[in-house]
């Protein structure tokens, strides 16, 4: 699996969706919805301001022209607490990008960043009921690239305070957020700038 992790705020957020939209005419799938009729989005804005059924960023699968073959397939579940919700499934159909958006909160007044990712695999399905399996088209392949570039390019690489081990890349905004006395959190580990 190829994936890159990062901090953004909302602001980067709306960039990144902008450079993959101008790029590959991107459309933004929305997962975990309350009904089973897709949500797709083409606007930056709409994506990162989109909130799922619980109030949280939202997931989307992300699908272009250049790589869509095949209708993305959902998955009906029922959750213990009641919920009820429609998954798209991660390696079916499409081929698409799993988007996870980076999500913000605040805690004793300040803002805490918790790290997204954009990920894909190097084969998916065709559907669930048939093993046939299909590898990741170039077109996809160079898209992940043009990804890395433009996470490099717009951002810095943060390390984990309790391990010192390399973690996601911190984008424009969240490094402002971070001078501002943001945390860059992922469960109890806090993340800093590399330097």
């Amino acid at each position: 699996m190829a994936e890159i992790n990062f901090f953004m705020t909302q602001s980067d957020t709306i960039a990144f969706c902008r450079f993959l939209s101008d790029n590959f005419s991107a459309t933004f799938t929305m997962d975990g919805a309350d009904t089973p009729r897709l949500t797709e989005l083409n606007n930056p804005v709409e994506v990162a301001t989109t909130c799922d059924p619980d109030g949280y960023p939202a997931r989307f699968f992300v699908t272009s022209p250049l790589w869509f073959k095949w209708p993305l397939l959902i998955q009906e579940i029922h959750h213990n607490d009641g919920r009820h919700r429609w998954y798209i499934q991660q390696r079916y159909g499409g081929p698409a990008f799993d988007f996870n958006i980076s999500k913000w909160s605040f805690n004793s007044e300040s803002l805490q960043i918790i790290p997204g990712w954009i990920s894909d695999y190097p084969w998916y399905y065709i559907r669930t009921d048939d093993p046939t399996s299909f590898d990741r088209p170039e077109s996809m392949s160079k898209a992940f690239k043009s990804m890395k570039k433009y996470v490099r390019k717009n951002g810095k690489r943060s390390y984990c305070s309790e391990t010192s081990k390399p973690g996601p890349w911190i984008l424009k905004g969240a490094l402002a957020a971070l001078d501002d006395g943001a945390w860059l959190r992922q469960g109890t580990w806090h993340f800093k700038i590399k330097r």
